[in-house]
């Protein structure tokens, strides 16, 4: 493993302080090079590699970051738990929310090929209302895309919601509604920052291009469908998606 692959897994696992690191993450390359190696041995603690996420997938979050493509990332196995879940507010030092349209893969993904968003809308047995779990820590005030790309963009685990849907309804008029104890915090028709067959299809091309291999059941994470959100211990968030149905968690203190 690299000494940047090191620094990355030791700053997870300890959910430890990182700031820009532009000696070890000059570019977005270095920065996959060193998730790829960190997350790798990061997740034999964690169930294997379950999901992968993409990130500032609308065209207003890549401009206001220079990017001309969205992040990626890995989702750990054993954070991902499905609606009704009780999460402990000590096992996270700033956790975030981001609620999504999910996938879940129905076959294996492979290298040598590539994926269309028709290929990937073939290919997913279930779309479903999730809420991602992200765990900014001290980051606050700070994104270098690089740094936060070999940090896995903050990824700590998902929530999966449902029943889910074999083909997606038209997206213009699938409302988001998501509450926070009760109270409408956030209500939206066309919240998605892209198609989600497209986001599918750009986690796809990334992972299998970087020789993964993406197994039948994995999950995909879409896009979040409204700015990231702190909530409080003691509340209960919950995520309404219209016929994919709804998730839901709360937050023990």
């Amino acid at each position: 493993m690299t000494e940047a692959s090191q620094f990355v897994l030791d700053n997870l696992q300890s959910r430890g302080w990182f700031a820009p690191e532009p000696g070890y993450f000059g570019d977005n390359a270095a920065a996959y090079g060193a998730q790829d190696e960190a997350l790798g041995e990061l997740a034999k603690a964690r169930g294997g590699i379950g999901g992968y996420k993409i990130a500032y997938n609308s065209s207003a979050q890549l401009a206001a970051l220079g990017q001309s493509q969205p992040g990626a990332a890995y989702v750990c196995a054993a954070q991902i738990v499905q609606t009704g879940a009780k999460l402990a507010a000590a096992d996270y030092d700033n956790l975030m929310i981001e609620p999504e349209i999910g996938a879940v893969l129905g076959a294996e993904l492979v290298p040598g090929k590539t994926y269309t968003a028709a290929d990937m809308a073939g290919l997913v047995a279930r779309w479903l209302p999730v809420f991602e779990l992200l765990d900014r820590r001290n980051s606050d005030g700070h994104f270098h895309v690089p740094t936060v790309l070999a940090h896995n963009i903050f990824n700590e685990g998902a929530v999966l919601g449902g029943p889910g849907v074999a083909e997606l309804p038209e997206l213009a008029a699938l409302h988001s509604v998501v509450f926070d104890n009760g109270a409408r915090l956030h209500d939206a028709a066309g919240a998605a920052p892209q198609d989600p067959a497209e986001a599918a299809a750009f986690l796809a091309n990334h992972f299998t291009g970087r020789g993964q291999v993406m197994k039948a059941g994995s999950l995909l994470l879409c896009g979040t469908h409204m700015p990231i959100f702190k909530p409080e211990a003691g509340h209960e968030l919950r995520f309404e998606l219209g016929a994919l149905g709804a998730v839901s968690f709360s937050i023990v203190k």
